[in-house]
C-alpha cells in the first residue's frame, strides 16, 4: 500500500509540475503581450515573475493535493519549500550543462543535444524534487 502512494503521489507531483510550466510560460507570455519589450532585465524580471507565480502554485498544489499534508503552514516548511526548489532549479541548470558537455561532442545538432541535456535534466531533477518535498518539506 505504502508503494502504491508514492507512485501515486510522484504521478501527481509530475501533474502539478506540468501545470506549473504552463502557468510560467502563460505568465511570460502575458506579460510579454502586455508590455513588450526588449530589455534583457526586463525579460529577467518577467520571467521571475512567471517563475514565483509556478512556484507558488507548487507549494499549495503539492501541500494540499500531491502530499495531503494538511497542517498549518510554517515558515519552517516555506524556508525547506524555497530551498528545495532552489536545489531542483540548481540541479537542472548543473545537469544541463554536464550533460551537454558530454553529449556534444557525440550530437552534432545543437538543437538536438540541448534537448537532449534538457530533457535528461528534467527527469532527474524531478526525481530529485519529488525526494525533497516528500522526505523533508512536507513530512507528517
Amino acid at each position: 500500500m505504502r508503494v502504491h502512494r508514492g507512485w501515486v503521489q510522484l504521478l501527481r507531483f509530475s501533474a502539478v509540475g506540468g501545470l506549473n510550466t504552463v502557468l510560467d510560460l502563460l505568465v511570460l507570455n502575458a506579460l510579454l503581450l502586455l508590455r513588450p519589450t526588449g530589455s534583457s532585465w526586463l525579460i529577467a524580471l518577467y520571467t521571475a515573475i512567471a517563475y514565483c507565480v509556478g512556484a507558488t502554485n507548487s507549494f499549495l498544489l503539492n501541500k494540499n493535493w500531491t502530499f495531503t499534508h494538511r497542517q498549518p503552514t510554517t515558515w519552517r516548511e516555506l524556508k525547506r519549500f524555497g530551498l528545495a526548489t532552489l536545489l531542483g532549479l540548481s540541479w537542472n541548470s548543473l545537469f544541463t550543462w554536464l550533460a551537454s558537455m558530454v553529449a556534444h561532442p557525440f550530437v552534432t545538432n545543437t538543437l538536438a543535444w540541448t534537448d537532449l541535456s534538457k530533457g535528461l535534466a528534467i527527469a532527474s531533477g524531478t526525481l530529485l524534487s519529488f525526494l525533497a518535498m516528500r522526505l523533508w518539506v512536507f513530512i507528517h
